[in-house]
């Protein structure tokens, strides 16, 4: 049995503040990460933006029964598109599939949310918690990455736009 003196700060949330953690399933990631954005959101006075997949089906009209049940759906059975998502400006955003390879924005890829722009012509930036729609993008910066700088964004900043999964 090892028994950690209380005294010692290896225990304490600021030494594995930027640590990766390794879980068994993604049920722990998700509830880890709710916590981590609720953390960072209250310690940097920021507000959690948050927007709900926009699900349809051709076939069928959806209730709203019905909608709410797919947002549970864990993303793995949904062409790895979560139901609800959050986000905090300045949280560390990871690349899940290659969207760039040429630029270098493929899986893996870590980043960090600069802005969510709601509307894109009129270049509208979140004013408010839960979006009614899917914004237009998220700007993401990524500081190890060197790509042409795009027009009206900050050396590293790129926006990353929502896509669309069939399930």
């Amino acid at each position: 049995m090892r028994v950690i003196d209380p005294s010692n700060n290896l225990l304490s949330l600021d030494v594995f503040h930027n640590a990766p953690v390794i879980v068994p399933g993604n049920n722990i990631r998700k509830i880890i990460n709710e916590k981590r954005i609720e953390e960072m959101a209250q310690s940097k006075s920021e507000t959690i933006i948050q927007w709900i997949a926009q699900d349809s089906n051709q076939a069928v009209k959806l209730t709203p029964s019905k909608l709410k049940q797919l947002q549970t759906i864990p993303y793995t059975k949904c062409g790895g598109l979560p139901g609800k998502s959050k986000f905090v400006v300045d949280m560390p955003v990871m690349v899940t599939r290659n969207i760039s390879v040429e630029l270098g924005l493929t899986n893996g890829l870590i980043g960090k949310v600069v802005q969510v722009v709601t509307d894109c012509k009129k270049k509208e930036l979140v004013d408010k918690v839960h979006l009614q729609a899917l914004p237009c993008c998220v700007i993401v910066s990524f500081s190890q990455m060197e790509f042409p700088q795009l027009e009206k964004l900050q050396k590293h900043e790129v926006p990353i736009f929502p896509m669309q999964s069939t399930f």
